[in-house]
């Protein structure tokens, strides 16, 4: 397979191997943390992808993850939550997925550049990127980032007045 990145893709190089942050609100009882480990887009597409296939996952989910390459992951949390750009020839832009073993792939709604975007915007907090897949987060095992997502958005309009968190609170209610 050849995939072609777009002059736009090419930019998205950072100047760096890698951009790694994990932090947690000083108050231990405080849902507020976040991670995420960014590697250079251009050195995340020439990797081999992650080897989340084991013998009873699915061949079509096999396929999905061989055009994986891993953009964004949480090593220090240990959940195995990552975020993959997608390898398909002829598509533009290039699909973001997000993976959690208990989840499973959840294709977003975001190219890589919505993906940083939004990656700034809610500090890399826990969970995130469910606010920016089509799922619906009304389960208990959601309830945990259903509860930090929501004191994040609340938090961080007084912390951060000059962004407007509107939209992600309004996408969060979407899910819930």
């Amino acid at each position: 397979m050849v995939v072609e990145l777009t002059e736009n893709e090419r930019r998205w190089a950072l100047r760096f191997s890698h951009l790694w942050c994990h932090w947690r609100a000083r108050d231990e009882s405080s849902p507020l943390g976040g991670e995420f480990y960014l590697p250079a887009f251009l050195e995340a597409v020439v990797r081999p992808g992650p080897a989340l296939a084991w013998e009873e996952t699915p061949e079509s989910e096999r396929a999905l993850f061989s055009e994986w390459r891993v953009i964004d992951q949480a090593p220090g949390s240990g959940t195995g939550a990552l975020s993959a750009v997608r390898l398909q020839s002829d598509v533009d832009p290039l699909e973001i997925w997000h993976y959690e073993r208990r989840f499973g792939p959840l294709r977003m709604d975001v190219d890589y550049l919505g993906y940083l975007d939004a990656l700034l915007v809610t500090k890399g907090t826990y969970g995130w990127q469910y606010l920016f897949v089509d799922t619906s987060m009304r389960s208990i095992e959601h309830i945990h980032h259903v509860r930090s997502l929501t004191a994040r958005l609340d938090l961080f309009p007084r912390i951060f007045p000059d962004h407007d968190y509107a939209p992600l609170r309004a996408r969060l209610t979407e899910r819930c």
